[in-house]
């Protein structure tokens, strides 16, 4: 796949952005702090150099991320939200005022092409370059990447929405693979993002996808062809989505 890198912002542009984001502004000590391009050779390595249509640029997504994360925005949608009017997040991820954000799925694309190890590798060394920068508070302690949210492991609520997330991801894989494939890649970026949050925002976090997942699965579902009542997918399936149904059985997959 095609990489589309990043064209050089339009004199207009670099004009607007001067007047509008503040030269002590945060994202800019981030961008003259922080070598974003050197994750560059890692990050194309997961892209084709001469097939298909030209994916969003690399090193823009794992800006995009690092947006998320420092903002405490719980998913990738509310980060390109927000870059539609916040003229900051335009200027940091070098968009020209005419352009189109990138849609909220291409953070997921990006994530299943990193994989999910090397992703955590590049965003923990991102992380810790914005620690050693001071751009960071003193609290954020990063961990080697497998004991990386130990921590969270006492937490019984926490647990509680990982142990139905699981479920509902298990019950889900017989009729949705890739759907399961890009919600773990979610997941992933989702701890990754929330790792150093207090325990409550980042419950809240995993909440909100969990609420998220348990829509777009009951969507899915609803349109599963018929099958037999006493198929045992199926039922664990049905199972999976009344535990978050408020009412109970408010989609059948029976």
């Amino acid at each position: 796949m095609l990489i589309d890198t990043q064209p050089p912002l339009s004199e207009f542009d670099r004009q607007v952005f001067d007047l509008v984001v503040p030269v002590h502004h945060y994202l800019r000590q981030v961008a003259t702090r922080i070598d974003f391009e050197r994750f560059r050779p890692r990050l194309v390595q997961a892209y084709c150099a001469n097939m298909g249509r030209p994916a969003i640029d690399p090193v823009r997504m794992l800006k995009i991320l690092f947006l998320r994360f420092h903002y405490k925005l719980p998913s990738d949608r509310l980060v390109m939200e927000r870059a539609q009017t916040d003229m900051a997040f335009r200027w940091f991820l070098n968009l020209p005022l005419q352009d189109k954000v990138p849609h909220h799925t291409d953070g997921t694309h990006f994530r299943c092409r990193i994989g999910a190890e090397g992703f955590a590798q590049v965003f923990q060394e991102l992380v810790t370059q914005a620690r050693e920068a001071g751009l960071v508070k003193d609290r954020l302690r990063l961990k080697d990447a497998t004991h990386l949210f130990a921590n969270v492991a006492d937490v019984q609520p926490l647990q509680l929405a990982a142990q139905v997330r699981e479920r509902l991801l298990q019950a889900a894989a017989p009729f949705f693979a890739d759907w399961v494939s890009e919600q773990r890649a979610q997941i992933e970026t989702l701890r990754q993002t929330t790792a150093e949050f207090p325990d409550d925002e980042r419950l809240a976090a995993r909440v909100e996808h969990l609420r998220g997942m348990s829509a777009q699965l009951q969507e899915r579902a609803a349109q599963l062809p018929p099958a037999s009542a006493s198929e045992r997918p199926r039922q664990r399936l049905r199972l999976a989505l009344d535990q978050l149904s408020p009412r109970g059985g408010c989609v059948s997959v029976a």
